[in-house]
């Protein structure tokens, strides 16, 4: 993956929530490939203006991607489990055993759990591109 320095993130984070560009757009913009921009954009979990938050339209819900991968969101029994598990300081590898998850998604739905919180607690028409 290519180093993006704090500046080049700090613009990635707003071409993609101020902007709402698409991850090639910001590619091409930065001269780094899309894969980057989406690894650093699901890990910042920048997300498109005005876009819903798609882990919240039907909990539990499993989506067959054209890719024949299976997605299964995250339940809000889940959510309250990785929270009650990571405050106790439990490694994320631990959590995904006991929810029976892997230790990437549980990673990622942290960072996903904060920035919504973050979001929550931030003045409307504020967006943070802060790491």
């Amino acid at each position: 993956m290519a180093k993006l320095t704090p500046e080049m993130k700090a613009r990635l984070l707003r071409l993609r929530e101020e902007g709402g560009l698409s991850y090639n757009e910001i590619a091409r913009q930065l001269g780094v490939s899309s894969s980057t921009v989406e690894h650093h954009c699901l890990w910042s979990c920048a997300e498109k203006p005005g876009r819903p938050m798609l882990s919240r339209v039907v909990p539990g819900m499993v989506i067959h991607r054209s890719d024949g991968r299976v997605i299964r969101r995250f339940t809000d029994a889940e959510d309250a489990e990785i929270l009650r598990r990571a405050a106790t300081g439990e490694r994320p590898s631990r959590i995904a055993r006991a929810i029976g998850r892997r230790p990437g998604s549980v990673i990622t739905r942290l960072y996903t759990l904060a920035r919504q919180q973050a979001r929550a607690e931030m003045p409307l028409g504020r967006v943070s591109a802060h790491d």
